[in-house]
Formats: structure tokens, sequence, C-alpha cells
């Protein structure tokens, strides 16, 4: 008798790297992505700038090492934030500001889904679990409600991911949104973009 475990497993991971972003269930930007192919190789890409963005260990998110605060973002995540505006823009909608904040907090986000493993809006024992992205920004003294996207994969892959889903793309052309922020991991992946609500 044939043993069809491996080939249903590398069939299961080849499906989730395809999809790369799930349809969301609820609210839009409560969606995330699935898994996809860093962008570094192994290399950071972070600038050392000396400010760190804190971690949050009540939260179950990592508190060492720290994301970098980088201000204007660093040139991957600028590229997403531009491409949204693009994206913004051909359907309608007005741009949306950079705001350092958001930026360092998705950041950090990023950081702590690369330091721990998993992937998700939430924290490794809790991916799913949407409110603690909301925790997350008010711990980080933000001024409104963290809201965000995600995609496991780098920035280039992001928005023709989100584009492609109706809940993130409702996401993306809300036009209440004035401010958002990228942030991406240290080696090329996940990114997060993020506004407030």
């Amino acid at each position: 008798m044939r043993n069809y475990s491996l080939p249903i497993l590398l069939s299961a991971v080849l499906v989730v790297m395809v999809v790369g972003c799930a349809g969301g269930t609820g609210s839009s930007s409560k969606s995330g992505g699935g898994s996809g192919g860093g962008g570094g190789g192994g290399t950071n890409i972070w600038p050392n700038t000396g400010a760190t963005v804190p971690g949050n260990s009540s939260l179950g998110l990592a508190a060492s090492p720290q994301a970098p605060s980088v201000p204007g973002g660093i040139s991957h995540e600028r590229q997403v934030a531009q491409a949204v505006n693009d994206f913004r823009q051909q359907n309608g909608r007005s741009q949306l500001v950079w705001m350092d904040a958001i930026a360092d907090a998705e950041r950090s986000h990023a950081g702590d889904c690369e330091q721990r493993g998993y992937f998700g809006h939430g924290a490794k024992h809790d991916p799913g679990n949407y409110n603690i992205c909301v925790q997350r920004g008010q711990f980080l003294n933000l001024p409104g409600y963290l809201w965000e996207c995600g995609y496991g994969g780098s920035g280039s892959g992001a928005l023709p991911c989100w584009a492609n889903s109706s809940a993130h793309r409702d996401a993306l052309l809300d036009a209440s949104l004035q401010y958002h922020g990228v942030g991406i991991g240290s080696c090329g992946a996940p990114t997060f973009w993020a506004s407030l609500r």
C-alpha cells in the first residue's frame, strides 16, 4: 500500500503558498495573509536607528529583540504604502498620509511573527485574535484603533493579493481612512499594512 502522506503535505504547502492570502470572515481587514516567500534571503533589511519599538510581553508578544523605530519607514515599506495610495487613487479614493507610529507598530508586529514563527493578526498563542492587534496599538499610544491587512510574503506581492480579495480590497478602499503605515519583517516578510479607525 502506498504512503500518500508526503504528497498530501507537499500539496497543502503549495496551496497555502499559491493562495497567499485568505478571504476574511466578518470585518475585511481582520483577514490575514497566508504564508509566502520572504524577500530578504536572510539578510537583515532593518536599519540600526538606535530607537526601538517596545514589545509587550503582557499581550504575549516578544519583548526582545525589539523592532527599530524608523522615521519615514524603510524603502520596502514606503513602496507598499505608495502602491496602496496609487490603488486608492485609481479607485477614486483620497491618498492616505504616512504615520510613523503606525508603521512602527506594524514593523514590531512583523518582527514578532518572524521571531516567534507564526503569522496572524494576534500573537503566537492566538494568531487569529484580532483584538491583540487593537491592543498593540493602544499599548503604543496610537490615536485610534489599529486596523490591518497582512500578507505572509514580501511587500511586492502584498497589494496584488489584497486587491484580489474582496475583504482586503474593501479595507484598502475605505473612504473614511486618513492615515496609514506599513511594517515589514527584518528579512523582507511578512508585510502588514494598517490604518487607524
